[in-house]
């Protein structure tokens, strides 16, 4: 007896072996027309966790998307990946793909497309829906009618060392309470909107009230050519680090309130430069309107914008604060922009605009002080070590409004030079207006061609100055 149920014991006992299938031994062809659609569902409805299917080398066209939801699937292989798309029908907003709601997920080398011809769409051709722990990698994806890659409320993504270009909106889109998200090491180019947005969506809509965004780290990519912004990111605990970005219609990277503040960002060591043009890169239906500076953080708080390179922001300033508490701008170098670093207030809260009062219950509410009125500001800001020279107007210029001033303010050790080329009357290199509490010491003046009051420092309507 125990003889026989040997041999039972140690099948149930046995791995199992994972199988690697090629599309086209199962009914797929790759002749850039034949719909696989059916097929490929037929493959995937034989796979195991830890199997791969292959697409060899050609083109294999789909009608509708390809649905990974099960675990431990990879997708590989140096075959094109050819989504149909109908622009001009409105059930296509939803747009076919390759629909990621699964686990452990590796989607990698393939050549993803579809037959879109203007922004008619809403997904990715690669999309996360509440996914978890999924690759995506060494991929090339073009034309898509909306974005390349897409996460939503999704967790544990890593994007890496994709090539994604000639989209008709973002390169990289992650929305919706997506969680523990790497982009790293991508290439990202002539895209219809922003390079990499990350976007906290959240309004009173059931269907919109997510969390924000949460641990989301953008490192060493290269973004160029985008009528929008090189990064466009909102959430908690982001970290952008390394990127290069030029030639974008908006500004480099822009951190603002979409839905949510932003909170406990690090933006360190980009090289910015050629930014804010205006100009649309081939995408004429995109309205270029808006801030044209290197960094922008807008309606944030606890930021550190540390060590960067920025340089031809020729519409912007090389650093722009607006009505953000706790940031510290510390190490960068800005060159030929039209100011170096800019701290303020919207004039418009002055004159009777309102804050949203969600939003300001956000920013202070955890915080040992609280914002003025109904208008925040950039309270306790550091503005330290940076380097700021040949820009057209002030080097750093920081003001409040005279009824709601900035708080605590510290203004030191920064290096200015050659500043005020555009030779206007009444800029200095170093100027503050409506600040309490302000220390403005050890900045450096090096001098240069400007009007008669640059090189200066300066301040007006401010308490509690340090010498000078």
């Amino acid at each position: 007896m125990w003889k026989k149920l040997l041999p039972v014991f140690t099948l149930c006992g046995a791995a199992a072996i994972a199988a690697d299938y090629n599309v086209l031994d199962h009914g797929l062809k790759a002749d850039g027309r034949s719909d696989n659609t059916a097929a490929m569902a037929a493959l995937l409805a034989k796979t195991a966790p830890g199997d791969t299917i292959r697409f060899p080398g050609g083109t294999y066209f789909f009608t509708g998307d390809i649905r990974l939801d099960g675990t431990g699937l990879t997708l590989d292989g140096s075959g094109t990946i050819l989504f149909e798309h109908k622009d001009d029908d409105p059930a296509w907003n939803d747009n076919r793909k390759i629909n990621i709601t699964g686990k452990k997920i590796a989607v990698r080398n393939l050549k993803v497309t579809s037959t879109a011809k203007t922004r008619s769409a809403v997904y990715g051709l690669v999309s996360c829906f509440d996914a978890d722990d999924v690759r995506i990698e060494n991929l090339e994806i073009y034309n898509s009618p909306s974005t390349a890659i897409y996460t939503i409320h999704s967790s544990r993504i890593w994007i890496l060392n994709n090539f994604v270009h000639d989209q008709w909106a973002d390169g990289i889109h992650v929305s919706r309470g997506s969680d523990q998200v790497l982009i790293h090491g991508n290439v990202i180019e002539r895209n219809g909107d922003d390079g990499i947005g990350v976007v906290s969506y959240h309004g009173p809509e059931p269907w919109n009230r997510h969390p924000r965004n949460n641990r989301i780290i953008m490192t060493d990519n290269i973004i160029s050519r985008t009528p929008a912004r090189g990064i466009c990111a909102s959430g908690g605990n982001l970290t952008i680090r390394g990127n290069i970005i030029s030639q974008t219609g908006k500004a480099g990277i822009i951190c603002t309130a979409e839905g949510w503040i932003s909170a406990y960002t690090l933006i360190e060591g980009n090289t910015v430069f050629d930014v804010g043009t205006a100009e649309k890169y081939g995408f004429d239906f995109y309205d270029t309107r808006g801030t044209r500076s290197g960094i922008h953080v807008q309606y944030n708080r606890d930021m550190m914008i540390l060590n960067n390179m920025i340089y031809n922001a020729r519409q912007g300033c090389g650093i722009s604060v607006t009505s953000s508490p706790d940031v510290t701008v510390s190490g960068n170098r800005i060159t030929n922009c039209v100011r170096g670093i800019q701290a303020d207030i919207p004039a418009a809260f002055g004159t009777g605009e309102k804050f949203n009062p969600e939003w300001l219950r956000e920013m202070y509410g955890d915080k040992s002080y609280q914002a003025v009125g109904d208008i925040p500001g950039c309270d306790n800001l550091t503005v330290s070590g940076n380097t700021v020279r040949d820009c057209m107007t002030d080097g750093i210029w920081v003001s409040g409004l005279k009824d709601r001033p900035n708080m605590n303010v510290v203004v030191s050790g920064n290096i200015l030079g050659g500043n005020n080329r555009s030779k206007q009357p009444n800029v200095r290199d170093v100027w503050s207006a409506y600040c309490t509490s302000l220390t403005m010491s050890g900045n450096i003046s090096q001098g240069g061609d400007g009007a008669p009051l640059s090189p200066v420092q300066g301040s007006a309507g401010c308490t509690a100055n340090a010498p000078r």
